[in-house]
């Protein structure tokens, strides 16, 4: 018997390995997780979503003091190379990359997650399929991308307010 569960449930997942939400729900399914979300009950839900709020946002601002801090090395490392432009991030530059084996990006394509979107031109699990064929092509655009691309990278940040519920 459970020879028999085993293989099942090893073809469901093996079935399921392009689906991340079917794979998700087996998953949950075979280590019988409660379906319903348990919140503390001795905090009030308006206090439970401030402090959610909360927590993300010192998060964010955590991230972003660590680009500012990177950013002013990066900055320091510029005007050392005789950067002089206000702004210069201009100045600098990520110029030297290696290429991309088919072996590498082959590995690379595996790793990946197996997510397809409406606006991808062909579905993930299509690409997988003939991934033999494409391999070559798909390595040969992105060591073309990495040789010829300049891209002048600015530190994106937002600014984020949470209004507190009351």
């Amino acid at each position: 018997m459970n020879g028999a569960r085993c293989e099942y449930h090893t073809n469901l997942i093996a079935e399921n390995s392009s689906n991340q939400q079917n794979l998700f729900c087996t998953t949950k399914s075979l280590l019988c997780e409660p379906s319903e979300v348990l919140f503390p009950k001795d905090i009030a839900p308006d206090d439970l979503a401030n402090d959610f709020g909360n927590f993300f946002m010192q998060k964010i601002d955590k991230i972003n003091q660590l680009i500012d801090m990177k950013s002013s090395s990066e900055m320091s490392k510029a005007r050392e190379k005789g950067c002089t432009d206000s702004n210069t991030y201009a100045c600098v530059t990520f110029a030297n990359f290696k290429r991309l084996s088919q072996e590498q990006v082959y590995e690379l394509i595996k790793k990946a997650a197996k997510k397809s979107c409406p606006l991808d031109p062909m579905p993930t699990s299509v690409i997988l399929d003939v991934l033999d064929v494409l391999l070559p092509v798909i390595t040969n655009m992105i060591n073309l991308s990495l040789e010829s691309g300049v891209r002048q990278i600015i530190p994106g940040r937002s600014s984020r307010t949470l209004e507190c519920i009351t």
